[in-house]
């Protein structure tokens, strides 16, 4: 059943079409990825999804309620997260503290509760601390918890940004290239981490270049080139598609 389904999605930058007329959907518990060369409206379409732009034209339906035009924080509260390609944490505080702000979104005791420190606020603190723990666990980052995220390794870095998204208790995430800049061994871990954060009950889309991961990771693939969706298919399919392979694939192999 689609838990993510945009049709006909457009936006426009004065005369340039950067997203035209797509229509994609995403099941819940797969694994999509979104590839293209570079300029083909990949982090448009992130974008639009979350609320970072309003459409041109066209609709969102996230679990089958139109978000459309909905603001970035009304989009997370409603499940639908991303991380970015550039990694977001708060580098100058120590991880479990970037944690604990990841839910910030969910708790209920609200600024009064923070303020006179009431019971329910307390019950909520402890309740987060464990969650972020877990999460720390999950992600090989437990080691790393009272130091400051400047300090800890690039890698890890990445994952704390999905860390931090994880706390927002998302149905989705949107994935901007989780692994780049990373060595074989690190990409390899993540590789195992987004499975299992699949196998937790988060539907997952991803933008990605490394093919590898794309082609190893991903139940089907949606291309786009110069904003337009070119392809969609299973891995096998798109990489045996002549456009695909004219618009992205092949110069991937020449370069």
């Amino acid at each position: 059943m689609p838990v993510l389904e945009i049709s006909n999605l457009t936006k426009h930058f004065g005369g340039l079409v950067a997203v035209n007329a797509v229509d994609f959907s995403v099941n819940s518990g797969e694994i999509v990825g979104v590839i293209g060369p570079n300029g083909a409206g990949k982090t448009t379409v992130f974008n639009l999804l979350t609320g970072v732009y309003l459409p041109t034209g066209g609709r969102i339906l996230f679990g089958g309620i139109d978000i459309t035009g909905w603001k970035p924080q009304e989009v997370v509260k409603k499940g639908l997260v991303r991380t970015f390609q550039q990694t977001r944490v708060l580098f100058s505080i120590p991880v479990m503290e970037n944690l604990l702000t990841g839910f910030h979104c969910r708790t209920r005791s609200g600024i009064w509760g923070a303020v006179w420190q009431t019971g329910s606020k307390e019950v909520e603190d402890r309740s987060c601390r464990d969650q972020a723990l877990e999460i720390l666990n999950f992600m090989g980052l437990l080691k790393y918890k009272d130091e400051l995220a400047r300090n800890i390794p690039q890698d890890a870095q990445r994952r704390l940004g999905i860390a931090v998204a994880m706390a927002t208790q998302p149905k989705m995430f949107l994935l901007d290239e989780p692994t780049v800049g990373m060595n074989p061994s690190e990409t390899q871990e993540m590789i195992r981490l987004i499975g299992a954060i699949r196998e937790r009950g988060t539907t997952i889309l991803l933008i990605e270049h490394d093919m590898r991961v794309v082609m190893g990771i991903c139940q089907r693939i949606i291309v786009l080139n110069y904003g337009l969706k070119i392809a969609e298919g299973s891995p096998e399919e798109i990489r045996k598609n002549p456009e695909v392979i004219a618009a992205y694939l092949g110069s991937e192999e020449s370069a």
